[in-house]
């Protein structure tokens, strides 16, 4: 055999040598790390309540928490009230039955407001929200025990909820404008006795359903209205002489009986005619005003 044929002979065994100590490389380190990639890693016992109040834990191989299940959008089909005098519009479930009644009287630096007309949306007595519109500002309420601040319909709003016999509650003061206030009073039951697993979970759904009819909250612009407070939006207004005007009729606050007891006019919850509001004054009444 001659030299040529020789280094070629040479050239050829080294070639082969590569590529079977490339191929067997490959194979081992395929081996190596696919073993390592089903070794059991255990991650940390953590989990992650989702939209849907279900929960997830952490997953390998990163350790990372596991997608939430997609929920599908549940307000679809869901009924929309909108009221264009108060100028908000809110959707509830169809099972619900939206009706006015009358709304709860609340305190206000230690005198009650006016006893107006609201929107009450329920189901049977296990969820119940009330809407109701009024003059005021939510810093009224800002320094009361339990409530924190939050935005609701995109507007500022405090809101409070707590566990009361039967359930929970909440109460929510939303900014309507800057010179009125939608406030919302929702309640939500327990099922049979508390504590028990089933209990929770109904519970758990129906504040979740309250939460949802939140969401939906919209604050329009308010249709124009036949009636005028001049005072609706001054605190403790009944020691403030104020005035309805309804059709281009004025009615003035007016002191009556033994002079301390006095009128206070104010509009209807639509704007749709007047009202009277009896008030006691303690120190007397003068000039349609409360004394102080």
């Amino acid at each position: 055999m001659n030299k040529f044929n020789k280094g070629v002979a040479s050239l050829v065994a080294v070639i082969i040598i590569v590529v079977v100590v490339l191929i067997g490389g490959g194979v081992v380190y395929y081996y190596y790390t696919t073993k390592l990639e089903q070794k059991p890693i255990a991650c940390t016992e953590e989990a992650k309540i989702c939209s849907d109040g279900s929960a997830v834990g952490r997953i390998g191989p990163n350790c990372e928490f596991a997608q939430c299940p997609i929920v599908a959008d549940q307000t679809t089909d869901w009924e929309t009230y909108t009221n264009n005098i108060a100028g908000y519009q809110i959707e509830y479930p169809p099972s619900f039955v939206a009706e006015i009644s009358n709304c709860f009287v609340h305190k206000k630096d230690g005198q009650k407001l006016n006893d107006e007309k609201s929107l009450n949306i329920g189901d049977q007595e296990k969820i119940s929200v009330h809407i109701c519109y009024y003059g005021g500002i939510i810093d009224d309420f800002s320094k009361e025990d339990g409530f924190i601040s939050t935005t609701i319909g995109g507007r500022p709003a405090l809101k409070k909820e707590f566990e009361i016999r039967g359930g929970g509650r909440g109460w929510y003061y939303i900014q309507k404008d800057n010179s009125n206030i939608l406030f919302i009073d929702a309640s939500w039951a327990y099922s049979g006795i508390y504590p028990n697993t089933i209990a929770d979970e109904q519970f758990n759904k129906r504040k979740q359903t309250i939460d949802q009819m939140l969401s939906t909250l919209k604050l329009i612009g308010n249709s124009a209205s036949n009636c005028i407070d001049s005072d609706a939006s001054i605190p403790n207004n009944e020691y403030t002489k104020g005035f309805v005007e309804f059709n281009g009729v004025k009615h003035w606050d007016e002191c009556y009986g033994v002079l301390n007891h006095l009128q206070e006019y104010y509009c209807a919850w639509d704007g749709s005619n007047w009202k009277i509001s009896e008030v006691d004054c303690p120190k007397g009444c003068s000039d349609g005003a409360c004394i102080k």
